[in-house]
Parts: structure tokens; C-alpha cells; sequence
């Protein structure tokens, strides 16, 4: 009888050859006996499903703790943090020839309690659950260039959130991620009607995210890089990006375009128009600029980083149905500012000391969820939102952990706003203070 054994099996025979011989144990049950050990073996070996594509398995875990107090109550709760919140990545590739690469990108991401959807009555932020984060293939050359298809990020997704220090997981530009979904409560401590969603854009103004798309990037030249996608219905959208050292000090920076047509009210629009017009179904028209610029400087560990985007929604005042149209603001922006300090003062790792300033100022309902064609109402005296102004600071301390491939790090962030409704200025509004700290582990 004719065996064929695979490398599991060569080991298998290996380990029984190498044990001591027994007279005993020659019988004609030595090779059912090696059968099963084989057996044994493969069942717990994690096999690919091919030899030809590479695959790699990548991802982190990011929970931490917020502690927050929206001007009356005050809490503590466990979360994700939804900065760069936990997920599970399958990255695979194989080589076509010496120039012409193909692979896919796959990315699953995990929820339970996410801090942007937690409030003053919700601790449980959305409660559990995974998601589809990207599910893509990818035909690459290093002389032509990249071309992506499916779901994944625009070419402007991330680009006003450019660092040269990597610590997006703890303080990034988009700072609504803290307390997005909490209500806005008046001096009296009483709640206004809206949340700081509400009043501030889900996403960066300029931020792109991602989309079921066709996406084409260019190869690196002299640090430069640059990128276009298309897809939905219909989003379009180029930007241009740098990264590089020049006599002691690390750049990177980024900028992009992206004009919208698609009026999507699905969960993942990001900055899309959503505004339905003055008709029912008519193409929406929205464009948006986004960019932000980091700098290093490796011998001190000085660094800054500034961040701006504007997004306009051309059919804003038509789709507003409790604004008088001359009343209605059309355009949403932000600056963003943050500085700090890098340095290994710990064998363990680099320790990153950061301050950071956001100002924002938000159009009607330039906040409101998808699909949305009212704008909040305030209260009965005031009337509907027609613009609000936020402004944060905030400070922090991030250690790396290299051993660990870890992160601890813990923040403090100060809001305020100004609201601007059909019938004036709301006065005596209550700011919202928080603090969250908590550790990202990669594998």
C-alpha cells in the first residue's frame, strides 16, 4: 500500500521515530497508529486555502475608560475607542510576474460601547457587534501604479489626519469622538434639544471614508504620491500626498478634493450630500477640501500638526423644510491644532506629550444624520439651529510600550459652543469635559 504524506506527516514520523524502539510496538497497527497521529496534527494546524497568495493576519485592540461631565450629571463608563477602534485585518498577495502584484484586502471591526455613540442615558454606545470595514482586491505595478475595487477608503479618506508622530489612537483631528451623541444642556441644566452631533459634522469637513469604490494610486515619486477613486452614485474625489525628511526634519501632508451627486442616506456617508433638494430624488450637489501638514524634528522631538477642511452642501437650502431658505448657512469648516513632544525618556518606549485646539464652525443642521431635512430645534422659544460655533482644548500623555506592541495613553478635552437659531443666540449653554484613558495592543 502506497502512502502520501504531507509535511505534518514527515513531522509526525519524525517525532515516533525519534522515541525509543519496542519489539512490542512492531506489529501490523504501527501505521494506523502513525495515520492518527497525522490526523492529530492537521487538525490543529491553521492551513490557507492556497499556496500561491501570502496571507497576513494583522489588527489591535483599543478599549479604555471615559469619565465625563456634561455641566449636570457625570459618569464613567467603559468603551471602544472609536478613534482607531478595535478590528481584525486579512491582508493577502501574490506575485503576478517581477512587476505585477494582485491582492485583497479584508478588515472586520468590533464594537461594544463605542465611545461616539455612548450619552448621559446610553452606556452601551450602540451595544455589540462587528462590521464590514473593507472588502477589496487590488492589481498593483510598480511602474503603473494601483488600482483597487470595492469597498475601501476614498482617496480622501484620512487626509486631515496626517501625523508624523502616530498617535491618531489616542488624539486625532476628528475630536467628536468623545461625546458626539451626549446632549447640549442649558445653564439650567435642563437639555436643549440637541446633541453635539447635532450641531458639529459626523466627520471632518474634507474627510473622505469609505465607499464602495474604483480607486487608482499613482507609484511614490520623490515622496509624492497621489490618488482618485470613483463609485457610489456618484462620488468623486483626487488628493495628493507627501511624506519624506529633509535635513533633520520628518513631513508628511496631504490634500484632496471630492465632489458628491449621490444623495446617500446609508450609515457610512461620512461628509456626503444628503440634502434631498427642492425635489424629492434630485441629484444632490456637495464638494469638499480637506487637508492637514505634520512635522518632526527628530533630534528635539518637537512636533506640529495642522488640520482644515470645508464642505459645502449646494442643496442645503432647498432641503431644510423648517429654515427660511435666506436663513440657511450651506458650509461647514475646522481648524485643528495640535503640538507636543516626542522623545524616549523610558527604556520601554517613546513618550508623546501633545496639546491640542480645535475651532468649528457648522452651517444648519450641518450635523443632522443622513437623510435628515429638518434642522434641531432648540427649544420652542429659541426655534431651529441655523449655525453653531464649537470650540475644544484639550492635553495628554501617550507611552509606547515596544515590547508589547502597545500603547497607554490618557487625554483631558474641554468643550464649548455657541448656537445661533432662527430667533437668535442661545445663551447660558453648558460645556461638556472629559477624560479618557486606555491602551491599544497590536498583533
Amino acid at each position: 500500500m502506497t502512502y502520501k504524506l504531507s509535511a505534518a506527516a514527515l513531522i509526525a514520523a519524525a517525532a515516533l521515530i525519534s522515541q525509543p524502539a519496542m519489539a512490542a510496538d512492531l506489529g501490523g497497527d504501527c501505521c494506523a497508529d502513525l495515520e492518527e497521529r497525522i490526523a492529530e496534527l492537521e487538525a490543529t494546524t491553521v492551513r490557507k486555502g492556497n499556496r500561491k497568495v501570502k496571507l497576513e493576519i494583522s489588527g489591535w485592540v483599543n478599549t479604555a475608560v471615559l469619565f465625563w461631565d456634561d455641566g449636570e450629571e457625570q459618569n464613567t463608563y467603559v468603551v471602544d475607542n472609536i478613534a482607531d477602534r478595535t478590528r481584525v485585518r486579512f491582508r493577502g498577495s501574490a506575485k503576478v510576474n517581477s512587476d505585477v502584484e494582485a491582492g485583497f484586502l479584508l478588515e472586520i471591526g468590533a464594537r461594544s460601547g463605542r465611545n461616539d455613540r455612548v450619552s448621559a442615558d446610553d452606556d452601551e454606545g450602540a451595544g455589540n457587534g462587528i462590521d464590514l470595514r473593507h472588502s477589496a482586491w487590488w492589481l498593483g505595478s510598480k511602474t503603473l501604479g494601483r488600482v483597487t475595487v470595492g469597498q475601501t477608503s476614498q482617496a480622501s479618506d484620512g487626509i486631515t489626519q496626517i501625523s508624523t508622530v502616530g498617535i491618531n489612537h489616542a488624539a486625532r483631528s476628528q475630536v467628536f469622538d468623545w461625546n458626539q451623541n451626549f446632549g447640549i444642556r442649558r445653564s439650567d441644566g435642563t437639555q436643549s434639544g440637541a446633541t453635539w452631533r447635532n450641531i458639529a459634522s459626523r466627520e471632518n469637513p474634507g474627510e473622505g471614508n469609505r465607499q464602495n469604490v474604483v480607486r487608482y494610486d499613482t507609484p511614490t515619486f520623490a515622496g509624492f504620491a497621489a490618488s482618485a477613486s470613483w463609485g457610489e452614485d456618484d462620488v468623486w474625489d483626487v488628493a495628493l500626498r507627501y511624506a519624506g525628511e529633509i535635513q533633520g526634519f520628518k513631513l508628511a501632508a496631504g490634500i484632496s478634493y471630492t465632489q458628491w451627486t449621490d444623495v446617500d442616506t446609508g450609515s457610512n456617508t461620512g461628509n456626503t450630500c444628503t440634502r434631498q433638494g427642492p425635489a424629492a430624488g434630485s441629484n444632490a450637489e456637495c464638494q469638499s477640501l480637506g487637508l492637514s501638514a505634520s512635522v518632526l524634528h527628530t533630534e528635539t522631538g518637537l512636533y506640529g500638526i495642522f488640520a482644515y477642511g470645508y464642505h459645502e452642501d449646494d442643496r442645503r437650502a432647498g432641503g431644510i423644510t423648517n429654515v427660511a431658505a435666506n436663513l440657511v448657512d450651506d458650509r461647514d469648516e475646522f481648524y485643528y491644532f495640535q503640538g507636543g513632544v516626542q522623545r524616549k525618556w523610558l527604556p520601554v518606549g517613546k513618550t508623546t506629550v501633545y496639546g491640542e485646539y480645535y475651532r468649528g464652525n457648522f452651517g444648519t443642521s450641518g450635523g443632522t444624520a443622513a437623510g435628515a431635512t429638518t434642522a434641531p430645534t432648540i427649544s420652542a422659544g429659541a426655534g431651529a439651529l441655523i449655525s453653531s460655533e464649537v470650540d475644544m482644548w484639550g492635553f495628554g500623555i501617550n507611552q509606547s510600550i515596544d515590547a508589547a506592541a502597545m500603547d497607554f495613553y490618557v487625554g483631558y478635552r474641554n468643550y464649548e459652543a455657541d448656537l445661533t437659531t432662527v430667533n437668535g443666540a442661545v445663551g447660558g449653554v453648558e460645556g461638556f469635559q472629559a477624560v479618557l484613558t486606555g491602551a491599544i495592543i497590536r498583533f
